[in-house]
């Protein structure tokens, strides 16, 4: 490298190379043919990338320094439009710290934390600190502390990439305009985390089974405003979302099944709809935790969501429900005023409350409610095991789960194949 000009490319044979890899070189592209690994040093950071236009390509990067302090990392980059490309990054602290800089391209790495550390021992598998327009397709994340941190970090698009089995798998803090579509994440505390962050697209993710522990939530949203997500499948987790302080968004055609609890929010925020999405078989659909929900508004035109537990029936077969919704009660309200309460979420008791709430309905004064809810589910339920068949193979509870969700959904779809019932004209759910 050190005879190497701008432009040029270095092969770099299979092998294993203890050193402290450092490329100055404006342009130059590192090549790794025959599987060559570089193990660290010593040194901070393994491999260090400091020019404009390098690329790194084809390694097994092993190991890093413990100084979290500066973010040891695998790799460490400093310039733009720097690509990181089809390498293996293994017993990392940080997988790829990314310092500044813009357009720059991290596609089909394979990263893998520390084994046997704690939280906050690790680092992130790819940390973007101060900087742009960096594109983030393709790779595979696990056992770090976060898949993928955006610090300051704006206009970034992140794609088709697997995080799994780390504490967030997406974690935003002051980072705006960016895209994340097409990701799978599962098994992890949280699938993704939104925090003072703004305009953020969430499409066509996967977000499954992320229940290490009783808080555990898909999609948790904190003081952030202009998120729209469409075409997400969130399943088995505790939590399906987060609400807290969210203003101006939009949520459409998502799926939300087998969650503990659907929707779990806070007060405050506004101008939060929900439209065409799909709640099945979701033990609490909507938990309000301080109070009514006022800011999450459930039907815009004239058209609600797709509830499994809906009773309502449609004389006018325009597909919606003649009568709303309500999607909180008696027992949500008890889980409200006291937490431990969700421990008989399952009990005789919760069931007799709900029936009670039937015929006595004086616990709320100002219930949640769909005024327009849908008949049938959209397109995004009838695909979702399909989807997560390929996504990924849960753990047996969570086969069990999905087998669950897949008699559900095809009762359901076979009850819309079915006659309209008298005359054709009249139809009503039944539990």
């Amino acid at each position: 490298m050190e005879a190497a000009g701008p432009g040029d490319v270095v092969v770099v044979d299979g092998g294993r190379y203890r050193e402290h890899v450092v490329v100055k070189v404006p342009g130059l592209r590192l090549v790794g043919r025959g599987g060559p690994v570089i193990e660290n040093s010593g040194s901070t950071h393994t491999v260090e990338l400091l020019a404009n236009g390098v690329e790194l390509s084809g390694f097994t990067v092993v190991g890093t320094g413990d100084d979290l302090m500066h973010n040891a990392s695998c790799v460490h980059i400093k310039g733009d439009r720097i690509t990181i490309r089809d390498n293996r990054l293994l017993e990392a602290r940080f997988g790829i710290f990314v310092e500044g800089g813009k357009g720059h391209q991290i596609l089909g790495n394979v990263i893998v934390g520390k084994k046997g550390l704690p939280d906050d021992e690790k680092g992130n598998g790819i940390y973007l600190w101060n900087t742009e327009e960096v594109t983030i397709h393709g790779n595979d994340i696990s056992l770090v502390r976060d898949g993928i941190y955006f610090d300051h970090a704006n206009r970034i698009t992140t794609i088709n990439n697997r995080i799994h089995d780390l504490r967030y798998g997406l974690h935003y803090m002051y980072s705006d305009y960016n895209k994340f579509e097409g990701n799978l994440i599962y098994r992890s505390t949280v699938g993704g985390v939104m925090m003072y962050s703004d305009y953020i697209e969430l499409n066509q993710n996967q977000i499954l089974f992320n229940r290490d522990t009783y808080l555990s939530s898909g999609l948790v949203l904190l003081k952030t405003k202009n998120i729209e997500a469409s075409k997400n499948v969130v399943v088995g987790n505790y939590i399906g979302i987060q609400l807290d302080l969210v203003y101006d968004s939009e949520f459409i055609k998502n799926l939300f099944a087998e969650n503990d609890v659907g929707v779990l929010a806070f007060t405050g925020g506004g101008e939060v709809y929900f439209t065409e999405n799909d709640f099945i078989g979701n033990y609490t659909s909507v938990q309000p935790v301080d109070g009514p929900i006022d800011g999450v508004i459930w039907a815009k035109e004239g058209r609600g969501n797709y509830w499994s537990d809906y009773l309502g029936y449609d004389l006018d077969l325009d597909g919606v429900g003649d009568v709303p919704h309500h999607l909180s009660g008696a027992f949500e309200e008890l889980q409200r005023l006291r937490p431990l309460a969700r421990l008989y979420l399952f009990s005789l008791g919760a069931k007799a409350l709900a029936s009670a709430e039937k015929v006595f309905p004086i616990i709320f004064s100002q219930p949640t409610v769909d005024p327009a809810p849908l008949m049938r589910p959209t397109s995004v339920a009838r695909v979702a095991l399909e989807t997560q068949r390929k996504a990924t193979k849960p753990s047996p509870a969570a086969g069990v789960l999905m087998l669950g969700l897949g008699i559900l959904l095809a009762l359901l779809v076979g009850r819309q194949a079915r006659p309209r019932g008298i005359g054709g004209r009249f139809r009503r759910r039944k539990r």
